[in-house]
């Protein structure tokens, strides 16, 4: 296991391993609900909305996004990872949304919000069993139909 994060209800776990699989846990049963397999390389982080659990020094040079089929929203918050800079709101988000008009996936990406500067970075938003789709993250709106 590399990886988990609790629900905020303390009901569900998500674990990530070297085995390429995340898998959600019932806490209460110890029972595995879900293995959400395809995955191409070790799960190094995993989160549940809204708390994010991941923790990083690296800068993200290239970023994958896998969504399962369903709707909602998150906020991906960046900052340096090792000073305190964020304090005095040098830190940067970004407000992804995702929901489904009929048989199509659209998935909305606000533009970057923030003081912390991040150099382009190659992006991947895959919709599992749908599709997946590149482009160079430059902070601006994106909107996404798959």
């Amino acid at each position: 296991m590399l990886s988990v994060a609790i629900s905020p209800d303390g009901n569900t776990l998500v674990t990530g391993s070297a085995d390429k699989n995340i898998k959600v846990w019932n806490l209460k049963t110890g029972q595995v609900i879900r293995t959400l397999n395809g995955h191409s390389s070790w799960i190094t982080a995993v989160a549940i909305a809204p708390v994010q659990q991941f923790v990083s020094e690296q800068p993200l040079d290239s970023l994958k996004i896998r969504i399962w089929h369903g709707t909602g929203e998150w906020t991906l918050y960046e900052d340096d990872g090792h000073s305190f800079e964020h304090e005095q709101g040098v830190w940067a988000t970004t407000n992804y949304q995702v929901y489904f008009e009929g048989e199509r996936a659209i998935v909305e990406i606000a533009a970057r919000e923030g003081e912390f500067a991040i150099c382009d970075r190659e992006v991947t938003v895959e919709v599992v069993g749908i599709g997946e789709q590149q482009f160079t993250d430059d902070g601006t709106v994106r909107r996404l139909i798959f």
